[in-house]
């Protein structure tokens, strides 16, 4: 929206209330230290939370530079302009998610300055909160405005909130095509650089591949060199370097990362090393899925003896009951016509929590369908299962 002499007309025709703010000067941003200038910005940082977690049709304000004198707004200008948009953008993106959408613009109204940050209505996956304590502020507290003050917010507000934006998806997006359902995978990788490697067969010869039944994958195991001083299972987690082309022509919007468990055996013998080849992650969009619940749900399913009744050495798991893990984007990422798409998604807990033979597909989910990679087989040649 343009902030023109009109709107801040209109703004200034209000009194305070759940979407608009007045301060008679901007927030005092400086400090020394680090400390100093998480609490000098943690006055703003709940300001915008707060709007940008109500409920509304509109854009909400907080309007610097205005003193109240009852129920007039007495325009006195700043004693000092405030940073630029930039900067406040990144003081936010460092101690919120999702970042909230906002914008900072400065302007002369009756020959004074004055500054205005705009924060509209934006179809969040979660309600924005902050990601450490504040003073004044709870990591992952949901704060809301009632009348002009700042609120915690209680779990059916909560609720509401969440309600409210997922009807902003449909509103946002109305006429979304779906993604075409292809994937292309670069590379795997882990927090140990090139302890994970794409390998053409899993088993070189030994006896059985749990998953050869369920039709061709592509293959990926830990490295047997990487040394046993490195098997901190935290430090070997997967990393799937991905690429998402949209081919159909028209845009899309990406909701969601989903993880899927097809298969999962538990194979005792003893595999040779494959070759380490050490390649820098590229950088990209980092997502984390934590895959605990699966193994949970995992040590919960009953074994199966099929298809391999004779090989004792196999334990087997039915995954019929294992639920799809879901991961929240921060904010709906808009995939252009033609467009590409590259992130690295982190299985976290991987290692410590799954068996050494699982095949599992990864999920994207757009508004209007779910598409699934390829088969992808994961071995773990050392156990910490």
């Amino acid at each position: 929206m343009t902030v023109d002499t009109q709107t801040i007309r209109n703004l200034l025709s209000c009194n305070e209330n759940d979407r608009i703010d007045f301060k008679q000067e901007f927030y005092d941003l400086s400090g020394d230290t680090k400390e100093q200038k998480n609490a000098k910005a943690a006055a703003m940082i709940k300001d915008i939370l707060s709007l940008c977690n109500t409920i509304r049709n509109e854009s909400a304000y907080i309007v610097c530079g205005v003193r109240e004198e009852g129920n007039v707004r007495i325009v006195c200008g700043l004693t000092n302009l405030p940073p630029d948009d930039a900067d406040l953008q990144g003081k936010l993106s460092a101690r919120t998610t999702p970042v909230p959408k906002f914008q900072l613009r400065t302007r002369t109204f009756e020959n004074k300055w004055i500054a205005i940050i705009e924060i509209p209505v934006f179809p969040y996956s979660t309600p924005p909160t902050s990601t450490k304590d504040l003073p004044g502020i709870v990591q992952n507290q949901v704060y809301i405005r009632r009348g002009s003050r700042n609120s915690e917010a209680n779990p059916q507000e909560i609720f509401l909130i969440t309600q409210w934006l997922r009807n902003l998806e449909r509103a946002f997006f109305p006429t979304l095509t779906p993604l075409d359902p292809n994937l292309r995978f670069n590379e795997i990788r882990s927090a140990k650089l090139g302890a994970w490697d794409e390998s053409p067969a899993i088993n070189n010869g030994f006896p059985a591949d749990p998953f050869a039944h369920l039709g061709q994958s592509k293959h990926f195991r830990l490295a047997n060199s990487v040394s046993d001083d490195d098997l901190n299972p935290s430090t070997l987690d997967p990393i799937f370097n991905i690429t998402i082309g949209n081919s159909v022509g028209h845009d899309a919007v990406l909701f969601r990362i989903g993880l899927r468990l097809v298969a999962a055996a538990h194979v005792i013998y003893g595999l040779g090393a494959p070759p380490l080849e050490t390649r820098p992650l590229r950088t990209s969009d980092i997502y984390e899925i934590d895959v605990t619940p699966l193994g949970t749900h995992l040590r919960e399913q009953p074994r199966a003896g099929f298809p391999f009744k004779d090989l004792p050495w196999i334990d087997y798991f039915q995954v019929t009951n294992v639920p799809e893990i879901w991961l929240p984007i921060q904010d709906p990422l808009l995939l252009p016509q033609h467009g590409f798409h590259r992130f690295d998604l982190v299985l976290k807990n991987y290692c410590s929590t799954m068996p050494n033979h699982v095949r599992i597909q990864i999920l994207l989910k757009s508004d209007q369908t779910i598409i699934a990679s390829e088969p992808l087989d994961l071995f773990l040649p050392k156990l910490f299962f």
